[in-house]
Order: C-alpha cells, then sequence, then structure tokens
C-alpha cells in the first residue's frame, strides 16, 4: 500500500466519522427519508473511496483515465449531495427518493465502466503508436510520398 493510499484512506476515514457523528449529534430526526439520505451519502463516500483506491493504483501513464474518472467521481459526488438538498420533496415519497439515489449511482457506474473501456483501448492504441515511434516506422515515407 502506497502512502498516497494510507492518506486517502485516513482522509476517507475522518470524512466517515465526521458524518456519522454530525447525523447523530445534531439532533436530526430519524425519519425514514432522513435515514434513506444519511445512508446515500455514506454510500457515495464508500464508492468514491473505492474509486480513488483504484485510480491510486492504475495511474501510471493513462491520462485519459485518471483526469476522466477523478472528474466522474467529483460530480457523483456533487450530485449526490446535492440530491440530499431536495431530499424533503420526496417526505411522502421514500421509494422515490430511494430510487433517485439508485438511479444515481447506476448512472455513474455505467459512465465508469464505458470510460474504463474507452481509456484502456486508448491507452493501448497510444502504446502501439510509441512503440511505432521508437522503432522508427514513421520516419521512412510511403510509397510515393514526399
Amino acid at each position: 500500500m502506497t502512502r498516497a493510499m494510507k492518506t486517502t484512506i485516513t482522509i476517507y476515514a475522518i470524512v466517515f466519522i465526521v458524518v456519522i457523528l454530525g447525523f447523530f449529534l445534531f439532533g436530526i430526526e430519524k425519519s425514514p427519508i432522513n435515514i434513506w439520505a444519511f445512508s446515500s451519502l455514506l454510500f457515495s463516500l464508500f464508492v468514491s473511496l473505492l474509486g480513488i483506491l483504484f485510480l491510486l493504483d492504475r495511474r501510471r501513464g493513462n491520462v485519459f483515465l485518471t483526469s476522466g474518472f477523478s472528474s466522474l467521481i467529483s460530480l457523483y459526488q456533487i450530485i449526490v449531495i446535492a440530491s440530499l438538498f431536495f431530499k424533503n420533496l420526496f417526505k411522502e415519497n421514500v421509494g422515490g427518493f430511494a430510487f433517485m439515489e439508485i438511479l444515481i449511482f447506476a448512472i455513474f457506474l455505467i459512465l465508469a465502466v464505458l470510460l474504463y473501456y474507452f481509456s484502456l483501448q486508448k491507452f493501448e492504441k497510444d502504446m502501439k503508436t510509441i512503440e511505432k515511434l521508437q522503432n522508427g516506422e514513421f520516419d521512412n515515407p510511403k510509397r510515393g510520398g514526399i
């Protein structure tokens, strides 16, 4: 485990503790909608932690994956936090709120898988191009070329 991974885990552990303590110490009503909001926030933090640890493990050379995935994680966190501000609209429909959070996660997961797939393809193509450059394949003009 690298130093960056340990630092990330420590920071997220502190954030988890602050969120849990905030929920129980600030006297927030323990209604079903608030419990769903609290659990969806904890789940999104856990997903973000896993995503960042994944990036820290695979960040070598694949800029497209690193920048795209970190942007996607940030966007996911922002959308989940923004959805918490609208939880009162779902006070009578807790199932609707739960469905919205599941839908947000499903869209994030689909985009993450697509991003991973396309970034691997791009990375492999870039590696082949670099290999051809190093072999001097692009130094020779094609037949009839200048």
